[in-house]
């Protein structure tokens, strides 16, 4: 079951189509919730979104020498979006 936390992630990421990138996402989630999001706090919540298959973590070549990583919502974390959106609304 998705956290509020979680579900605000998917949105952003969702948001921004394929390929987005951390910093995007932060960003996307501060402005959303009104409270600031560490990096620490952001690529926890992404491993666990990955690990359930929620989302793919992607890495693209970048001008400077590390990949950049983006990522993207699986129909799987589409659906999951909608589920948790229905049920909040519910309540």
């Amino acid at each position: 079951m998705l956290s509020e936390f979680d579900y605000v992630i998917l949105c952003a990421i969702a948001r921004f189509g394929d390929g987005a990138s951390a910093t995007a996402i932060q960003q996307e989630v501060e402005v959303a919730t009104g409270r600031s999001c560490s990096f620490d706090e952001l690529y926890t919540a992404l491993e666990g979104l990955e690990a359930e298959g929620l989302i793919t973590v992607m890495a693209e070549r970048a001008a400077v020498d590390r990949p950049r990583q983006t990522c993207c919502v699986t129909a799987k974390g589409l659906q999951a979006a909608a589920s948790w959106y229905d049920r909040a609304w519910d309540s």
